[in-house]
């Protein structure tokens, strides 16, 4: 009788940028505890609750890139100014454009197997659009935008687009509105509920959100890692459709607290926003309300996840208890996942 020996499968390898930020965060501590060995790039110092191996430095940072890709099997890139405001807008393009491409460059140099892009569903949300978007229906014009950071968005996506016939797989994915604790950052979705639990505007812009559990776009990230995905290599992350009135009745009825009962016209929150938000770019601080985050809630277009659902063999949880944990976390501070 002969001996067979049984050689475990080497755990996969991956290189997460932005692993610092909301989205990064959840995937590498979901990688960790599926036995991945991560690299965590970012610029941030590195959290206490993120055991990986780190690397503090720009995605612009060639060295320091072309060494953290180096005998990676898959990169997830999400590495991005997510803020709508920005008292440098020039970091939209830097970050999210021309970090896109150097990302892009030194993953095919190392001979990286499989690319994960983070877009973001805002490029289908020109103001006032409507209607229901698919993987497959046909983006807005660059000009149509609603700001810099879409833009940057949809540049950084016409760059994937033209890399995606190379020998390196690239998937992107497209999350709605990320909702969960953690968002160490506050980006404007947090922002938006943590100033309706401390400073309740007097009134509110009449728009919807489509909100989808952080950690289940974690999942969907994984999921894209492992799962034979086809011809299909674009995948929408979408949630639950909530109106304002939904949301702030929610929250009323969670937290007990009075929530705003008036709307304000859109071209009355685009006239203020276009006043205050340059002397919080003064300040140099991001602004709660900025000129991009009105003209997107004009946006009234749908998503469907039923491609995510079908490849990824994916399904995004409850939003309710989404939104219940971040007002927790919101709560607790210091603000540490």
């Amino acid at each position: 009788m002969g001996w067979r020996c049984a050689i475990a499968p080497m755990p996969k390898t991956a290189l997460v940028t932005g692993a610092a930020g909301f989205i990064g965060r959840h995937l590498v501590r979901a990688l960790m505890r599926h036995g991945w060995n991560v690299t965590g790039l970012d610029l941030s110092a590195q959290p206490n609750t993120l055991k990986c191996r780190w690397v503090r430095a720009s995605i612009l940072n060639e060295d320091a890139v072309s060494s953290a890709t180096t005998q990676c099997d898959t990169v997830f890139h999400l590495a991005a100014h997510a803020h709508l405001s920005a008292p440098k807008p020039r970091i939209y393009d830097d970050v999210n454009v021309k970090g896109t491409a150097a990302i892009l460059s030194a993953a095919q140099r190392a001979g990286v197997t499989h690319f994960i892009a983070t877009s973001s569903a805002v490029i289908w949300q020109a103001p006032f659009s409507e209607g229901t978007v698919t993987e497959e229906t046909p983006l807005p014009e660059r000009h149509e935008m609603a700001g810099p950071y879409a833009r940057s968005k949809w540049d950084a996506n016409a760059l994937l687009a033209k890399a995606a016939g190379s020998s390196m797989r690239i998937t992107r994915l497209y999350p709605t509105v990320p909702i969960g604790p953690g968002d160490v950052g506050m980006t404007a979705p947090t922002q938006m509920l943590n100033l309706f639990m401390t400073k309740p505007p007097p009134a509110v812009l009449d728009t919807v959100f489509d909100f989808v559990p952080v950690e289940d776009i974690a999942q969907a990230h994984m999921n894209a890692a492992v799962l034979n995905t086809g011809a299909q290599k674009q995948f929408i992350l979408s949630g639950e459709r909530w109106t304002m009135q939904t949301l702030l009745a929610f929250l009323k009825e969670t937290s007990g607290k009075r929530m705003p009962t008036r709307t304000i016209p859109y071209a009355a929150a685009r006239t203020a926003a276009g006043i205050f938000e340059p002397f919080q770019h003064l300040r140099g601080k991001h602004a709660i309300t900025s000129v991009e985050g009105i003209r997107l809630s004009s946006a009234r277009r749908s998503f469907s996840n039923q491609a995510a659902r079908q490849a990824l063999q994916w399904q995004p949880g409850a939003v309710d208890n989404a939104l219940k944990t971040t007002l927790h976390w919101l709560g607790t501070g210091p603000h540490q996942p």
